[in-house]
């Protein structure tokens, strides 16, 4: 184990220096892969600071899919993704006790004794603050002094064991920037409706329910852990910004974005990780980003703004309308989205009046739906507070303001604050980093109150797979890469397929009225929408709830579109004998295998 020292100097708010020793440790500092655990010293000239014990976020992918979101010619959103290879150069370190979240990149640039140097991207609580630091943003400064430092491994040094590193002062000040005070902006929220879901009757042949599970999730582990598979969408304002900032090119700028949302997201998953629930473990996963990078894709947000202003109502309205209708096969797997903006959110008081604090807003109790309502927008200028993130996501798991109808005061101002209480007492210093233990018991209510075959079960106990990710649509649509009998899985669980029969025997009727087994009722099947792309006859594919004829629709068998209802019922149901396939209900429910195995009539 090797020991680094490296000491830089930098300013804090209004104090006028600080010095800020970065040390790290590691089992080779000079190899290609990111060390274990990193340790960071901020002081003055004279006096200490803080330190942080930061651990690297092992289980966090470092390499988030990201996307791009524009609108093609006919109108159709078009998603493309963003080829990166995969990085060894990054990591994303924790210290819980200081909540501090690290984004450190190795440097191609080495120290004068050959060890890396490193990058550093921060958000950190300090003295009831919170802070962004990013060690590239520096100014020159004429050595205050130089200083030279000696760390050694072990209780006896020997020239010839022990490794030794000097490294001194240099000629910068680093910037540490003050994000906000624990004074919470206020947050909007909404009751969402009643989640409708249609039915119809239908008769089912007697057959076995055991079924694998569906291939975009994989089954979690028994120890209860929850995922939340998170969709980041970033508007055109916040694109620019970071085009801005990596003066006009786009690959560094869609890099940096990829890079500042992960860190978000790490450190929000180290808040819900750090609830201390003998039933639980809440993990909060990005699984992928999407930019919008024109004002064509970013229109159906922009199209309710006026200078620089958004009401964030319209704005929850814009999204659950995009989600139901043509960015829901774009979007694809998810269980919750957060638009991130970078205009100036308000809402309309009773009165009429104009509240520009408010800093986001969502819908309580909506994870996990699909009806469009899962999902959240945040004020997001120069970095959002990673707590704003934590308390949207919170409502969304149907945490109510504390206060609001609890036992829990507002005024001990934890993260489910509503924002309205300003004052700080010396026992609620560290509150607005923890959650109350109201919002415990809404989480616990909200995720143990379903059976295990319901949907939201279902949706959080088994997690998206990074493999399973949105493929490149840029010349196909998901519907054909995702049939019905999968779409129906995603649905409502591993346990539906698409319902063949009487009721809806008009295949084009498909592309607004797709009727999946409900896997709690036998006798029921349940309506939603086929993604679109989905083949809804020769030549024909799904576009927004109508089937039309386009030509790029793969040719189809229009007496057998899908294959079979059910894949291992159909092989052994049919394989006994093949004569049922000359029975119209047998072979509507297993034509692939049918038309694999039986002979035509002579």
């Amino acid at each position: 184990m090797s020991n680094v020292v490296v000491i830089f100097s930098a300013i804090i708010s209004h104090i006028t220096g600080i010095e800020v020793m970065f040390q790290y440790e590691a089992s080779d500092n000079t190899g290609d892969q990111m060390p274990d655990q990193f340790n960071v010293t901020f002081s003055t000239e004279t006096k200490f600071l803080t330190k942080f014990n930061l651990r690297r976020a092992q289980s966090f992918d470092v390499d988030i899919p990201l996307y791009t979101l524009d609108i093609d010619r006919e109108g159709f959103f078009q998603s493309r993704k963003v080829k990166t290879a995969p990085r060894k150069d990054i990591g994303y370190y924790h210290d819980t006790n200081h909540k501090a979240v690290f984004c450190i990149k190795r440097s191609p640039e080495t120290l004068s004794n050959n060890n890396s140097r490193f990058h550093l991207k921060a958000v950190f609580q300090m003295d009831n603050s919170e802070y962004l630091f990013d060690s590239d943003d520096k100014t020159p400064k004429k050595p205050w002094r130089n200083l030279s430092l000696e760390m050694y491994s072990g209780p006896t040094r020997t020239e010839s064991t022990t490794p030794r590193s000097r490294t001194t002062f240099d000629h910068y000040v680093y910037k540490l920037e003050l994000l906000r005070s624990t004074t919470l902006d206020m947050f909007d929220t909404r009751i969402p409706p009643p989640e409708v879901e249609k039915t119809v009757r239908w008769t089912v042949i007697n057959q076995s329910t055991s079924w694998s599970d569906p291939p975009s999730r994989r089954r979690r582990n028994t120890m209860r852990d929850y995922y939340v598979d998170e969709v980041a969408l970033i508007d055109r304002l916040r694109f620019e910004w970071f085009l801005e900032k990596a003066n006009k090119d786009y690959y560094t700028a869609r890099r940096n974005i990829q890079e500042h949302y992960a860190m978000m997201f790490s450190g929000i998953d180290m808040f819900y990780r750090g609830i201390l629930n003998p039933l639980y473990t809440i993990h909060i996963r990005l699984c992928k980003i999407f930019v919008l990078e024109t004002t064509y894709a970013s229109s159906f947000i922009d199209k309710y703004a006026s200078d620089g202003k958004l009401n964030s109502q319209d704005a929850l309205a814009a999204l659950e309308k995009l989600f139901v209708g043509p960015g829901r096969a774009i979007i694809g797997f998810y269980d919750h989205v957060i638009l991130f903006t970078g205009y100036d959110l308000f809402k309309y008081e009773s009165s009429g009046e104009k509240v520009y604090t408010y800093a986001g807003s969502t819908y309580v109790g909506t994870m996990c739906r699909t009806d469009g309502t899962g999902c959240a927008v945040i004020e997001d200028h120069r970095g959002p507070d990673i707590r704003i993130i934590a308390h949207e996501l919170g409502h969304s798991l149907s945490a109510k303001h504390d206060g609001d109808g609890n036992d829990c005061s507002n005024s001990d101002r934890y993260i489910m604050n509503n924002g309205l209480n300003r004052k700080q007492t010396p026992e609620t210093k560290y509150n607005p980093w923890q959650f109350s233990a109201c919002s415990v018991k809404y989480f616990t209510k909200f995720l143990t109150e379903n059976p295990s075959n319901s949907r939201r079960y279902h949706c959080l106990a088994y997690a998206i797979e990074a493999s399973a990710d949105i493929p490149d649509v840029s010349n196909k649509l998901l519907g054909q890469f995702i049939k019905p009998n999968q779409q129906c899985q995603l649905n409502y669980g591993n346990a539906s397929y698409y319902c063949k029969g009487a009721e809806n025997t008009q295949i084009e009727d498909i592309c607004h009225s797709m009727y999946c087994r409900d896997p709690l009722n036998s006798d029921d099947c349940k309506m939603m929408e086929a993604y679109i792309g989905t083949s809804c006859g020769d030549g024909k594919i799904c576009l927004y709830g109508k089937c039309v004829s386009v030509p790029y629709a793969p040719q189809v068998d229009e007496t057998c579109v899908f294959g079979d209802t059910k894949e291992d019922y159909c092989k052994s149901f049919i394989s006994k004998f093949v004569g049922n396939c000359y029975q119209s209900k047998h072979y509507d429910l297993c034509c692939g295998t049918c038309n694999n195995m039986s002979r035509p009539i002579r």
